[in-house]
């Protein structure tokens, strides 16, 4: 299985959030496993990266997006003047008259952040709460999250959203 795949790109809810429209939801259920089995034959695509219908650069992994649009980052978080250079509008899809995709259209190509989709540290599993060691589940957006900080600054990021998703056998670090 791989989770860089577009195969299921038109089963996938935005942020794995519950939708009337699929069982499929970040939570994980059985219906999860049966549609890896079922679906999930080819890894990454062109269409990661390049959008069949407007012929823009595009990004489709719903946590940079939610980085560089709803949290207001920007596509290049520590340089506000590129940011306002090379954009990403996000455009969402509906089914059953509710948000269910989104892409975020770049402005112009930018290899930064298409690569970003894949080669990148993120949060795609349960964890806990550093400071009081509850655990996060997968139902939590948290279990989803691209802290889009550089290697120097990415603890800091997850401390902010309060998420570690390892602790050390041995230490407890």
């Amino acid at each position: 299985m791989t989770c860089k795949t577009t195969d299921t790109i038109l089963k996938w809810p935005y942020m794995g959030d519950s939708h009337p429209a699929t069982d499929l939801k970040r939570a994980g259920n059985p219906a999860t496993i049966d549609m890896a089995k079922k679906y999930l034959k080819n890894p990454m695509g062109c269409i990661h990266c390049h959008d069949p219908h407007a012929t823009k650069p595009r990004v489709v992994r719903d946590a940079l997006i939610e980085a560089v649009v709803d949290r207001k980052e920007g596509t290049y978080p520590y340089n506000k003047d590129k940011s306002r250079e090379i954009t990403m509008t996000k455009i969402e899809f509906q089914r059953d008259g509710k948000p269910f995709r989104a892409i975020g259209l770049l402005s112009r190509m930018d290899s930064n952040l298409l690569c970003a989709q894949c080669h990148v540290e993120y949060a795609c599993n349960p964890g806990f709460d550093p400071k009081t060691g509850a655990a996060i589940g997968m139902d939590d957006r948290r279990a989803n999250y691209f802290p889009w900080a550089n290697a120097l600054d990415v603890q800091k990021k997850y401390a902010e959203v309060e998420l570690k998703d390892f602790r050390h056998a041995v230490t407890g670090a």
